[in-house]
């Protein structure tokens, strides 16, 4: 998409702008909830400029493997600037989309922040049979992203006055009512969490060991 486009620096400011940095503290949250143990293989599915690669250092700075997905070069530019050298922790970075991901059962963990939810509804299935192909049987995939908050009138109010130009064109979808279902076809739940003034939702799955659609009792 055209806005992840723009240069690196303007979408880090822009980005911090309207979290006001509280979206570093939820994912830092999130990836230390994980207990990421040292040697553990991690893929960040659209890295962006690489806040969560920067997140993941201090978990796995004794040992791991960081596989780093984005389609944006002047993102990825950005992201292998921010990654500390490291003898013991190796970092992969793939120029590529994330819809053919050429990766199997490698994978303890995926992160997709803020990232998935960009893609139409369509692309949802072939991402995320990607991601459970990509990882171990086991594996956990940590999904954040937004949705639009419907308990609180005036917190809808004043979204859709701030944010509603901008996150259209960006996030074209309540994550919470879309992309959640779609992850429940390769995904148990593991935890479901909401940040109301973040509008972000954080979920937590486990790889099924089939799809629901392609199990024995489901097509029987």
């Amino acid at each position: 998409m055209q806005i992840y486009r723009i240069g690196g620096a303007f979408y880090d400011m822009l980005h911090l702008s309207l979290t006001m940095r509280k979206e570093e503290v939820l994912k830092a949250n999130a990836i230390e909830g994980l207990g990421l143990q040292p040697g553990a293989t991690v893929l960040d599915w659209g890295c962006g400029t690489g806040l969560s690669l920067r997140l993941l250092y201090p978990w796995l700075r004794d040992g791991g493997t960081i596989y780093a997905v984005d389609s944006s070069p002047s993102m990825a530019k950005r992201a292998v600037a921010c990654c500390k050298p490291s003898d013991v922790l190796k970092y992969h970075f793939l120029l590529r989309d994330g819809l053919d991901l050429p990766i199997q059962e490698e994978v303890d963990v995926v992160i997709a922040s803020y990232s998935l939810g960009v893609l139409s509804t369509d692309q949802f299935d072939p991402a995320l049979q990607g991601i459970w192909k990509a990882l171990k049987p086991g594996g956990r995939l940590l999904l954040l992203d937004m949705y639009v908050p419907t308990e609180q009138p005036w917190l809808r109010r004043v979204y859709q006055k701030a944010t509603i130009s901008f996150a259209n064109k960006v996030f074209r979808q309540d994550f919470s009512e879309t992309l959640l279902p779609a992850a429940n076809k390769y995904f148990d739940t593991v935890s479901i969490s909401h940040d109301e003034p973040l509008m972000a939702v954080t979920f937590v799955g486990q790889k099924r060991a089939l799809p629901l659609d392609s199990s024995p009792a489901q097509s029987s």
